[in-house]
């Protein structure tokens, strides 16, 4: 049975690598000096670097580096039309093709779906200005979106050098916090099976609301087939569920491979059957009650803990005190994602219900602001501009060996206390044999003396 798995997985592996090559081997080929003409979507969130931004942008499966002014700023999963001049040079082994300045504009092509996505986040926008300020308003657009808006420049680079820029993008992330806190939230009052439905359904839900962006899409594929393999009761499906999705995606489009909100989906989804457990067992032994606020704060460490390098590679800021501060801020973001969501779904309902609703979440919103204020302004903040793929792989192996290490150690604990639990019960066998004993001779005594 292994060995038949062992080369399915090779097979498939090996599918999978035909596929890249003849992807990488089709692409067209861009010269120096070349005037384009391209349509394209970026591919992480833009660096500020003095007056200037610096993006990537993929179109047409090649890699594009911009350089472009800081007005305006543009974000994460952007939809571009660049016109311009290439610039080709080698850098090491790699041919890389950039951009310096060139004509941008925001593509608002739209198809119908996206158009009522667009109409349903005005109408919510609208309800949230009635409660909130620009900064507060666009923190939860952002968080329940996953889009940026309408936020104060000061606010935007406390949010970057604070290490918490990942919070309002739309990745991986977003899915990964509606899904530990709805399973979270479900399990304390029902089932497994079922909650675990109710979570896929929110994900639906949560995808739908977001208006279908691709980095969304993509992430509730693997985080649906997750769960969905989740309902079979055994986690080792699970695992396999994701690694399917992902082995899919990256099958339909090879170049997602380097677009961070794949890399975020698949990392923080790990994240949460690898990580998450260690970290359930060891405040298990701290507190021993179930509650939601540690199933909460076990979920976004977790996901921190698998996304690290990823958010420190493409976000371009590395504060000392991000995890700290992190650890501060990520566990309202869920929260501060659910009542959103609700206040959106009451704005087509009650709109008086959905202003009220609002309000409830103003102080989570101030508290998050707050921190990241303080903690940007923090004067040990380092700027990121470039962090070496062997550091990232450096540390995910570290990752892995604690993981191993960890799970062996647990093993072995469940092992002796299996033993334990064993050597008592034979023991109690042995006392109820003894009694049994006693009480046999009592009564032959007994028998004696009539």
């Amino acid at each position: 049975m292994q060995i038949r798995y062992v080369v399915m997985g090779f097979l498939l592996f090996l599918l999978l690598g035909l596929r890249f090559f003849f992807y990488y081997t089709s692409l067209p080929v861009f010269q120096n000096g070349q005037t384009v003409h391209l349509i394209g979507m970026v591919q992480n969130q833009p660096k500020l670097q003095g007056d200037s931004q610096k993006l990537t942008l993929i179109s047409q499966g090649n890699t594009f580096f911009i350089t472009t002014k800081q007005d305006p700023q543009y974000w994460y999963a952007e939809k571009l039309t660049v016109q311009g001049t290439i610039r080709a040079y080698t850098h090491g082994q790699q041919r890389l093709l950039s951009l310096s300045y060139p004509a941008i504009s925001i593509n608002t092509q739209q198809n119908p779906l996206a158009k009522f996505s667009e109409y349903i986040r005005e109408k919510v926008s609208e309800t949230y200005t009635f409660s909130l300020d620009n900064d507060m308003k666009g923190l939860l657009i952002g968080m329940v979106f996953g889009i940026q808006q309408n936020m104060s420049t000061r606010f935007l680079q406390a949010l970057q050098t604070s290490g918490v820029m990942h919070v309002i993008a739309a990745s991986g992330m977003n899915i990964t916090f509606i899904a530990g806190l709805l399973l979270g939230i479900s399990q304390t009052f029902s089932h497994r099976r079922f909650a675990l439905a109710f979570t896929l359904l929110g994900i639906i839900f949560y995808t739908a609301l977001a208006g279908f962006q691709p980095s969304i899409v993509r992430a509730a594929i693997m985080g649906g087939l997750t769960l969905v393999a989740g309902l079979t009761g055994r986690q080792s499906y699970s695992l396999l569920g994701l690694f399917a999705a992902a082995i899919g995606m990256l099958f339909f489009n090879p170049g997602w491979l380097f677009d961070i909100g794949f890399q975020l989906s698949f990392t923080a989804t790990a994240g949460l059957f690898f990580v998450k457990p260690l970290i359930d067992r060891g405040l298990s032994r701290v507190v021993k009650k179930d509650n939601i606020l540690l199933a909460d704060l076990s979920t976004t460490t977790a996901a921190q803990i698998s996304t690290l390098p990823i958010l420190m590679a493409n976000f371009g800021y590395y504060n000392p005190f991000s995890i700290v501060i992190n650890l501060l801020v990520l566990w309202i973001v869920p929260f501060v994602m659910l009542i959103g969501s609700l206040a959106a779904i009451l704005t087509f309902i009650f709109l008086p219900l959905a202003q009220v609703t609002v309000y409830v979440v103003y102080p989570l919103l101030w508290y998050f602001k707050t921190v990241v204020l303080w903690g940007s302004n923090i004067p040990s903040v380092w700027q990121v501009n470039e962090f070496p793929l062997t550091l990232t792989l450096g540390y995910y192996c570290v990752i892995v060996g604690l993981i191993l290490m960890l799970r062996k150690r647990g093993n072995n604990w469940k092992n002796q206390e299996s033993r334990i639990k064993n050597q008592e019960s034979r023991i109690k066998n042995q006392e109820s044999r003894i009694r049994n004993q006693e009480s046999r001779i009592k009564n032959q005594e007994s028998r004696i003396k009539n």
